[in-house]
């Protein structure tokens, strides 16, 4: 016979059933460490388990390390080779796969833009900018700049950006902070990328006893030959050394 203590009781079970019914589903979050993509599982003792959800290896919360240093075993998914092949970009000139981005434009800083390049593009924009020479116009006069370096160092002149780079012993050189690379349009990149406030165009400014020349952050450039000095005294001896002036 049910009594009125065992009808409570049932109520109190009912109630409780349908509280867990209505709970929502704990969703199982994954992180990558490492090659793995793991998740974390009730384990013995007093660490949590880490579990790769590809491979199945599993270690304490303790010994991670385990997870960075041994390789997952199971292959990537097809859907995420897919989406890794999808991102490669390829070259904006010639339509091979390109080897990264790097910076090419107009006259001006805020006309260059990063496009993708390939080796071999690449390699004749840098053939480019070796060849160029900074051009500046003193009246009617047309002067091609020229930078004081020795023999065996190659110079390349960016002209969107106003720079000199300088190759010593196969190397190029940040004019800035003398960072090294192999390539001549990763330090380019760099430049741009690191110094912006340095990618300016040429301005005029006026020198006593000279006149009117092109300045950059590099230096001054002589108004007669076209010869870079690093400051107004260097360009004043030049001068009158080499033009019988001051």
């Amino acid at each position: 016979m049910e009594t009125e203590e065992s009808r409570e009781e049932l109520k109190v079970e009912e109630a409780e059933e349908e509280k867990l019914e209505a709970s929502p589903t704990r969703e199982v979050s994954t992180y990558k460490i490492g090659e793995h993509e793991v998740e974390e599982v009730e384990g013995e003792g007093v660490y949590t388990t880490l579990r790769c959800a590809r491979c199945g290896l599993a270690v304490p919360l303790n010994e991670v390390e385990k997870l960075v240093s041994k390789p997952c075993g199971m292959p990537e998914a097809p859907s995420r080779i897919e989406s890794r092949e999808a991102s490669r970009e390829v070259c904006e000139f010639c339509g091979r796969e390109a080897i990264g981005r790097y910076y090419t434009g107009g006259a001006s800083p805020n006309q260059m833009i990063s496009i993708p390049m390939c080796s071999d593009c690449l390699s004749k924009h840098e053939q480019l900018y070796m060849k160029n020479r900074p051009a500046m116009v003193y009246g009617r006069r047309l002067v091609r700049g020229r930078y004081p370096a020795i023999e065996e160092e190659k110079t390349a002149w960016v002209n969107e950006i106003s720079t000199w780079f300088v190759s010593k012993n196969g190397s190029w050189n940040c004019p800035r902070c003398r960072e090294e690379f192999k390539r001549l349009g990763d330090a380019v990149k760099h430049f741009i990328e690191t110094h912006p406030e340095l990618t300016s165009t040429k301005e005029k400014i006026y020198v006593h006893g000279i006149g009117e020349v092109y300045k950059t952050w590099q230096g001054l450039f002589c108004n007669i030959c076209g010869l870079m000095l690093p400051s107004e005294d260097a360009l004043r001896e030049h001068y009158r050394i080499h033009h019988g002036g001051v």
